[in-house]
């Protein structure tokens, strides 16, 4: 299927019409013919490369598991190099394929032949490479040619030391510049290694998205992304990298998170019109000799550094003049968070008329500034960002990077690196991430939180209140057998203040120990619907009149029963339900799938994605009892959390009664660690024991994403807020003889669901150490998982000498789990000596 990428439109416009014909091709549409390779027909029945090479133009390759199967594990032991066309090469539905050690993809369409089409789209999607590359080698060859590159879904374990993981060489071979228009566009990849990709290109128009990737560096001297000059000369079109993160782990350096030269052999290059920086997350960026997160070397371009977060490296920004700079084009620095770097800029003299600086939080850099950054126009902040803990960099509740933003350069229906949508509030927030309403959790009953057929989730959404919006989706307990009462329907129902909501089996049997649910609340995006005489049509389902849905037939929701809360009465519903579209009455509606009367009163919450938003996607089975949920915010990531419902394609699709769990299925040795799936449950109808029922083939479901919480493995993306009681402060008599215990007392604002780490260490005040209290260099306490409190005892030396009272404190440094904004406590020692009046008179006349 040819791909629409319009890079001519406004971003937000080219963004829908992007994922709109990739929602289009996940529904199977618009490819000539699919091929199944290894084992399928000719010419897919030997090699890869002849498979390539030898299928008509518009095709789709889809790699299986060696046996033939399309479920499981495969590894590709040879490589790809071929002319490019019109095809898609990718992983069957439900399989992991991986190159192999050393093996490689690259296309090439520099070269006049017959077998290259004048346009043509190539589309590598859902590989891996275990120690290997993917290289494409372009031209344009002619004024009307069009040729896209999109490469989605790629995972390449290890670059290697001279390697870049994605190279893009256009215009390498000309001797003409290039003709036509070329577009290449990597997203939503995990790359790791050295260079994550090389960008390189010459005189003509090209367009470059980069847009939703991961790189961590593992060998020294690494970076993210390179973009730079084949050939001197003028280039139009425009460059995005947006929404990435860019980072190093422990066994790697970073010499440039991103890194865009413009001076090649010959002279500049004007690499495009724009060149769009936004939304990134450059984390680490340091080197023995000092690593850049964004490094530029400009010529004529138009350069917008918008809304990204810069932490922990040496220098932030990076700008030279390149040799042939002739004072032309702009950068604007604006709506950026650059925290805890060493230097916060080196900007070369000759750039200063150029640059412009709003709207931006600058803290904690550790040596002066350098260089020749421009004073900020407006929206300056130079205070703590006050993130969600150390290595979250996520605003928490109340952080002045809240709406401090210029909405000038931000669109109302963009999104952040968690793909949740920005402009939430009156103003764009700093940095990568926006505040959201949206909350998390995976919640997991016990004996402690179960009674009958609920499981109470206490405070780990908030505060809990009756008229809150919440949503369920049953999951599997890794290591736990799944539970029989998980071949029913789930709902939520409030319970009260202190224990808050439960989700609870509609079919009213009893909650097991050890079963799960992804539980969401959303106050944003999201309404109660209740059934009434005035919307229920065919008897068995109920119209939904909201602006969010009506006239929307491309909307992605989820819904959950809501038992009571604010509702008038009480009701089970013991029914699976999915949503529908209906076309007569531009409206969607929710269906009981087993065809049961749709009750009167029943209450519903519904969540609505934003318009093609990146954590919304519609997966489909294939006739097995898994359908896999492929995602860049779910693969690799064991704790994300999503939300999933029913959806029918159209009013006369066959019912969907399939109960199901959310299942994270692990993958040994793949580049890819794990996916997350929906387990079939049955469809209602097996008895127990008996064989429970596979998806049928196009059963689709709906599934949201909590973005914040995707983007990280541990639970809520919330950190726990640590308090002290009674202020912080502690006081106690000396005592006369032996030792006192002053117990401090620190609260957790929520259970954790790992434990917080802490570190402890008195330091003087008027008191002396080892004098006066029992002296503390540094001890590393524990709040156990789940706990809320911890307990510190602090000993106090007694003494008879009367003096004032006497003060020292003990300072908590958090070392994981929770944020750090805890202030030390204060001990004050009460003096409780005095002078005995027998030593002053001892006979009433001294």
């Amino acid at each position: 299927m040819p791909l629409l990428i319009l890079d001519h439109l406004p971003s937000s416009a080219v963004r829908r019409i992007f994922t709109f014909v990739l929602l289009l091709g996940a529904m199977g549409a618009g490819h000539a013919a699919d091929f199944f390779w290894p084992g399928g027909p000719a010419p897919c029945h030997s090699t890869l490369q002849a498979c390539v090479v030898g299928v008509p133009d518009h095709s789709r390759i889809l790699i299986r598991d060696g046996d033939g199967s399309a479920d499981g594990y495969f590894v590709v032991q040879q490589s790809v190099d071929a002319f490019a066309k019109n095809l898609e090469l990718t992983a069957a539905p439900g399989v992991v394929v991986d190159f192999g050690a050393g093996h490689s993809v690259r296309f090439d369409s520099t070269l006049m032949l017959p077998e290259i089409p004048a346009s043509f789209s190539l589309v590598i999607q859902d590989l891996g490479f275990l120690s290997g590359w993917i290289e494409i080698v372009s031209d344009a060859q002619s004024a009307s040619s069009s040729r896209q590159y999109l490469l989605e879904g790629v995972r390449i374990r290890q670059t290697g030391l001279d390697r870049c993981g994605v190279r893009f060489r256009h215009g390498f071979y000309y001797t003409t510049p290039p003709l036509g228009t070329v577009t290449f566009s990597l997203r939503n990849s995990q790359l790791s290694g050295r260079i994550g990709a090389c960008i390189s290109g010459a005189t003509g128009a090209w367009n470059v998205n980069l847009i939703g990737n991961r790189f961590r560096a593992t060998t020294a001297l690494a970076s993210g992304f390179e973009i730079t000059p084949e050939r001197a000369g003028f280039a139009s079109g425009q460059i995005r990298i947006t929404n990435n993160t860019i980072e190093a782990d422990a066994s790697g350096n970073l010499v440039a998170g991103l890194l865009i030269t413009t001076h090649a052999s010959d002279g500049p290059l004007k690499l495009a019109d724009q060149v769009l920086v936004r939304n990134n997350l450059f984390r680490g960026i340091s080197s023995p000799g000092g690593g850049s997160a964004i490094a530029i070397e400009p010529y004529d371009e138009t350069f917008l550094i918008t809304n990204n977060t810069v932490i922990d490296s040496n220098f932030a920004l990076a700008l030279a003049a390149d040799p042939g700079f002739d004072g032309i084009g702009t950068i604007r620095i604006a709506n950026n968070i650059l925290y805890r770097n060493e230097t916060l800029s080196i900007i070369s003299p000759e750039l200063s008329g150029i640059v412009s600086v709003d709207h931006n939080l600058i803290y904690g850099t550790t040596q002066a500034l350098r260089g020749d950054l421009p004073a900020s126009t407006a929206g300056e902040l130079n205070v703590d960002p006050e993130f969600l803990a150390r290595d979250n960099p996520r605003p928490r509740t109340g952080s002045p990077a809240i709406d401090a933003g210029s909405n000038a350069l931000v669109a109302a229906d963009d999104v952040d690196l968690d793909g949740n949508s920005r402009r939430t509030g009156t103003a764009v927030d700093l940095g990568a991430f926006e505040t959201t309403a949206t909350l998390s959790a995976r919640h997991q009953a016990d004996a402690g939180n179960t009674f009958a057929n609920y499981t109470w989730i206490g405070s780990a959404l908030g505060a809990p209140a009756p008229s809150q919006r919440l949503f369920t989706t049953p999951m599997a307990t890794p290591g736990l057998p799944l539970q029989e009462s998980s071949r029913g329907n789930a709902g939520l129902f409030f319970l009260d203040a202190e224990r808050g909501w439960s989700p609870y089996w509609e079919h009213l049997v009893s909650m097991e120990p050890g079963a799960a649910f992804a539980v969401s609340r959303m106050d944003d995006r999201s309404f109660r619907h209740l059934t009434s005489t005035g919307n229920i049509v065919n008897g068995f389902q109920s119209t939904i009149d909201h602006p969010l849905l009506n006239n929307n037939p491309f909307a992605i929701a989820t819904v959950s029963h809501h038992y009571n809360g604010d509702l008038p009465f009480d009701s089970y519903h013991d029914h699976p339900v999915a949503l529908i579209y209906r076309n007569d009455l531009g409206r969607w509606v929710i269906e009981n799938q087993d065809a049961a009367p749709m009750a009167l009163g029943i209450g519903f919450n519904v969540w609505v994605a934003p318009t093609f938003s990146p954590n919304a996607t519609i997966v489909a089975a294939t006739g097995l009892g898994r359908v896999p949920i492929r995602h860049p915010r779910l693969d690799g990531n064991a704790c994300a959390l999503a939300q999933v419902s029913r959806r029918l394609p159209n009013p006369s699709s066959p019912f969907n009664p399939m109960r199901y769990v959310l299942d994270y299925v692990t993958v040994p040795g793949a580049t890819l660690s794990g996916y997350w799936s929906l387990l079939s449950r049955g469809n209602g109808s097996e008895p127990p024991g008996f064989p429970l029922a596979a998806f049928p083939d196009g059963t689709q479901f709906n599934v949201l994403i909590d973005g914040r919480n995707a983007g990280q493995c541990g639970g809520t993306a919330r950190e726990p807020l640590l308090r002290w009681v009674n202020s912080g402060v502690c006081t106690v008599a000396e005592g006369q003889s032996g030792t006192s215990t002053c117990l401090l007392r620190i609260d957790l604002s929520e259970s954790s669901a790992e434990p917080v780490l802490l570190l402890t260490a008195t330091e003087p005040g008027t008191a002396l150490s080892d004098i006066d209290y029992v002296f503390d260099p540094g001890t590393i306490r524990t709040i156990p998982a789940g706990s809320t409190h911890l307990d510190v005892p602090v000993q106090i030396f007694a003494d008879t000498q009367i003096e004032p009272d006497e003060m020292f404190q003990l300072r908590v440094t958090v070392l994981s789990g929770a944020a750090n904004l805890l202030p030390a406590a204060t001990i004050v020692i009460g003096n409780d000596d005095t002078q005995a009046v027998d030593a002053l008179f001892r006979d009433g006349f001294e």
